[in-house]
């Protein structure tokens, strides 16, 4: 399964390019390749979706590979209060 920068590079897109397709930034795009944060649903939509305009097919999350997506109940970064005084878990 290819990576996102795998596909990228194989089309000659820039990251540059696909950020502005997207309407995000270069940086979210290098973050996305390098894997080292996640990335909401959301904005792998808008990316995915810009890929596979500029390459001429389909590009899921699924057939990407190294792709982590952000998980709000996993990953948030504060715990939420559900009674006065108590955490939940």
């Amino acid at each position: 399964m290819p990576t996102l920068r795998e596909i990228r590079e194989e089309n000659y897109i820039s990251r540059k390019v696909l950020a502005k397709e997207a309407g995000v930034s270069e940086s979210t795009i290098i973050r996305m390749e390098e894997g080292v944060k996640h990335t909401t649903e959301e904005v792998a939509a808008k990316v995915l979706h810009a890929l596979s305009k500029k390459t001429g097919k389909t590009v899921t999350v699924e057939s990407i590979e190294g792709l982590k997506l952000y998980n709000p109940l996993r990953d948030r970064k504060y715990p939420t209060k559900t009674k006065k005084g108590e955490e939940a878990a």
